[in-house]
């Protein structure tokens, strides 16, 4: 997560949450079967659309390595439940 964060730019506020979303997705197996930086990349996305600096998925598949697809894939699986995994200071 960290170093995804720094090629993405994105402040450490919004990477603590977007561990915090990756950690209770994955708790609460919303994301079977998804490769780690998959659930990375569709939390950092979550929490980055829920801050001030928004990041696309385009961009933060691109600097993932994976494709725009298998990121919404992962966003739709977290989505629905995201309002219980995005922390309340975002």
């Amino acid at each position: 997560m960290p170093g995804l964060c720094t090629k993405l730019k994105i402040p450490s506020e919004i990477q603590k949450a977007a561990t915090e979303i990756a950690l209770d997705a994955v708790d609460k197996d919303l994301v079977p079967g998804l490769y780690p930086i998959t659930v990375t990349a569709a939390a950092i996305y979550i929490a980055s659309q829920a801050s001030s600096i928004k990041k696309t998925q385009k961009e933060i598949a691109k600097k993932a390595g994976i494709v725009v697809p298998t990121l919404n894939r992962a966003y739709k699986l977290m989505n629905p439940s995201a309002e219980g995994i995005v922390p309340p200071e975002l």
